[in-house]
């Protein structure tokens, strides 16, 4: 179609719009072939001079026009609802009345006090400070996480039910605000000190130690590679074993056997735990052992087979 079959002026373009009630600018495109093929594709551009949005062009009513403008008209009706809160008023506030706004804070924010105040319901007051309701949770014999989302409720709602976010500029643990202590602390502070028990006990292997640790004595850290990382020598002085450093490394069928009882699942696995059983463990054993037949046969059932081998070398130059 040549330029001269449109309507030449913006006005007439607009009067023939209107007369097909188009309801969008979805519509119109939907339907202005079928209706009017003078009707230009894209108005705003082919009357650009004159363009003064598509509500104005199709005579529709924006949105926004069509919520509630005065907040007290809005308020009566939402609070009539019995909405609970704040989201429950945000799923179903539509299908109460197409004319609530489903942001009232935004859409009435200069006369906007708050969500207690637009749904007729009283907020609950919790705890201002971060000490009162370390006070109260203290009263209360609370002594973990767990132990207090189970409480709160029932036995004093002014705690708040994220204090981690209610109390952010000032909060810094659980174990602060319960005043209990890390485990951390109850473990041996030292190095030689969790040497010296654990040695009691003839852990024979670094696998040994992690399944019978904490049933042998509690103030063992499960981890003590991480616990001790800057006085650690191995798994062989912390058990008091041979030293598998200076030994030639066990068998292949051996190594099999004590690598699957460890049940790792992916190469990666592997490469990054393997000091759980031995500290001088190869990260290449199929460079080290001829008797190598692939992954699966090393790792066992355990192994998932879509791990991806080629990821391996992204941690060899961080597992040691």
């Amino acid at each position: 179609m040549s330029k001269r079959d449109f309507y030449p002026t913006f006005e007439e373009a607009k009067r023939a719009a209107q007369a097909f009630n188009f309801s969008s600018a979805i519509d119109y495109r939907c339907r202005r072939l079928k209706c009017d093929s003078r009707l230009h594709s894209n108005p705003q551009s082919y009357y650009r001079q004159h363009w003064c949005g598509w509500h104005n062009f199709l005579n529709t009513t924006p949105a926004t026009q069509k919520l509630y403008q005065e907040y007290k008209t809005a308020q009566k009706i939402a609070a009539k609802a019995n909405f609970k809160n704040a989201r429950a008023y945000k799923l179903f506030c539509k299908s109460i009345d197409e004319r609530l706004p489903k942001v009232p804070e935004q859409f009435y924010a200069n006369h906007w006090r708050g969500w207690g105040d637009f749904l007729g319901i009283n907020e609950k007051e919790y705890y201002k400070t971060y000490h009162e309701a370390q006070n109260a949770a203290k009263a209360l014999g609370i002594t973990s996480s767990l132990d207090y989302f189970a409480k709160r409720k029932a036995q004093d709602e002014k705690l708040p039910p994220n204090p981690i976010k209610f109390y952010a500029n000032v909060w810094s643990s659980w174990y602060a605000f319960l005043g209990t202590k890390r485990e951390d602390t109850e473990l041996y502070s030292n190095y030689d000190d969790a040497k010296c028990a654990a040695k009691k006990y003839n852990f024979c292997s670094a696998s040994d130690y992690q399944k019978r640790a904490k049933q042998c004595d509690k103030r063992l850290p499960c981890k003590p590679r991480e616990k001790y990382k800057h006085s650690w020598h191995g798994w062989s002085d912390y058990l008091g074993l041979t030293d598998y450093d200076t030994e030639p490394l066990p068998s292949f069928s051996k190594l099999k056997l004590m690598v699957q009882a460890q049940r790792f699942s992916s190469i990666n696995e592997y490469v990054t735990k393997r000091h759980y059983i031995a500290d001088n463990l190869p990260i290449l054993p199929n460079e080290v052992y001829q008797e190598w037949q692939g992954w699966q046969d090393f790792l066992g059932a355990s192994y998932q087979s879509n791990q991806q081998f080629m990821n391996l070398t992204l941690f060899t130059s961080n597992a040691n």
